[in-house]
């Protein structure tokens, strides 16, 4: 999550809180049995609904989600460059050396594959299928919150018929049928509160970081097969840049252009050297 999706968040609930405080004064809203109920009920769901090795890979999946930066496809388009000006400059077998250095684990195993000298459909085979179950994977951990959404308010409205219930059976006495009142009105709220404010949101954030993580997968394999192709690193950058966006691309641009230029400078020097070499061998 952003920054400014955080600071959002805090501020929307903040709001909500205060809102509700000052619309009820007294913490009528405020009932254990309710929370419990609607919480306990959608956990029990859950567990029901999926192996526990599932719901652990969900819960890590969120925190990540929420906590850890999502990958910048400039910084990938740009190391990607950098690759490709080192291969053509010392070959594909120096870029072993790179596999180390490179924070991306997808774009790691990419160079491997590189270094062992598959072909380039066996990349894009290989690769493929890793984007392909990382989609599923991420899919299925979606579909856990996404479930809870759609149970929680059920939850709701059960807590609502056993206030109800508690109610009718209270007929008469009037200190029973006032303690099934909030029962009744809170289950509900909190169950649409969890369903809209956690669940949905939760499922949202992480198929918005399966779909950015999927354009970063497909940038790499597209540069590393130009690189295995050994295309003109100009026709790679072009490339690479059509899979974002016109204001992404500017900056990213220059980016580029500082690795072209140092590059530049690299060979010029190389040749002043071999120059200098040949001028004290003659």
């Amino acid at each position: 999550m952003s920054h400014q999706n955080l600071w959002g968040a805090l501020l929307l609930t903040t709001c909500l809180a205060l809102g509700l405080f000052w619309w009820d004064q007294n913490m009528a809203l405020v009932n254990i049995g309710a929370l419990a109920l609607v919480v306990g009920g959608t956990a029990l769901a859950a567990v029901l609904s999926f192996p526990m090795s599932r719901l652990r890979q969900a819960l890590g999946v969120a925190k990540n989600a929420y906590t850890r930066p999502s990958e910048d496809v400039g910084d990938v388009i740009c190391s990607l460059l950098d690759l490709s000006l080192k291969s053509r400059f010392s070959g594909i077998a120096e870029l072993s050396r790179e596999e180390d250095r490179m924070t991306e684990s997808y774009l790691r195993s990419g160079l491997g594959l590189l270094a062992d000298g598959y072909g380039e459909k066996e990349i894009e085979n290989i690769l493929g299928n890793e984007s392909r179950f990382f989609q599923a994977r991420r899919s299925a951990v979606a579909r856990v919150f996404r479930q809870m959404g759609r149970v929680a308010p059920s939850f709701g409205v059960a807590g609502s018929v056993a206030g109800l219930i508690g109610m009718l059976a209270g007929i008469g006495d009037e200190k029973s049928m006032l303690a099934a009142i909030p029962l009744a009105l809170a289950s509900t709220l909190y169950g649409i509160l969890l369903q809209q404010l956690v669940f949905i949101p939760a499922a949202e954030v992480i198929e918005n970081r399966t779909r950015d993580q999927l354009l970063v997968m497909a940038v790499i394999v597209e540069g590393l097969l130009a690189i295995k192709s050994e295309e003109n690193p100009r026709k790679v950058e072009r490339r690479l840049l059509s899979f974002i966006s016109p204001a992404q691309r500017e900056g990213t641009a220059r980016r580029l252009a500082a690795i072209r230029q140092a590059y530049l400078d690299m060979a010029a020097r190389r040749r002043l050297e071999m120059a200098l070499e040949e001028d004290q061998a003659a």
